[in-house]
């Protein structure tokens, strides 16, 4: 796998707000009856594109939990 540069954008920081991105939703996850959230999120300041996953199990509180990578724009466009 190849490692990708740190460029010191204000995206590669967990505190970065979701204002900072466009985002587009890919739609809903269905594996094992996760119905995570996907949607890809590009940077309004360096333009690179990260795929957000969120998950949130209804019947446990304070479950929620996101994730958060880059992805290139063949990977993104598929």
């Amino acid at each position: 796998m190849k490692k990708i540069p740190q460029i010191g954008c204000a995206c590669e920081k967990p505190s970065s707000h979701y204002t900072e991105y466009r985002s587009s939703e890919l739609g809903i996850d269905h594996t094992n009856g996760r119905y995570a959230e996907v949607t890809i999120q590009q940077c309004k300041l360096c333009q690179r594109i990260w795929i957000h996953y969120f998950v949130e199990f209804e019947s446990f509180s304070k479950s929620g939990r996101w994730y958060k990578g880059i992805v290139s724009k063949k990977t993104a466009h598929k």
